[in-house]
């Protein structure tokens, strides 16, 4: 049985990621999976946006997520592909 920290941190991700992921599924049509990944990581580590990939309009999502979920842009990529 989930404890209610663990539900709330469920129900933070997946409405997280219903407005990230299809971010990062775009990104991916556009760029290769490594600058995806590199501009991911600038974002988590430095909180820089690219101007591209991470904009300052969607920042904010993928430091949620790597605050909420996981910290690792390949984890990030691979639940977008899901």
């Amino acid at each position: 049985m989930m404890t209610e920290a663990e539900y709330s941190r469920r129900r933070q991700a997946e409405t997280i990621g219903a407005a990230l992921f299809p971010i990062v599924r775009e990104a991916l049509a556009d760029y290769s999976e490594r600058e995806v990944t590199q501009a991911i990581r600038r974002a988590h580590m430095a909180g820089a946006a690219d101007g591209d990939i991470v904009t300052r309009e969607n920042l904010h999502l993928f430091r949620q997520y790597r605050n909420a979920v996981s910290g690792d842009p390949a984890a990030l990529i691979r639940e977008a592909l899901a």
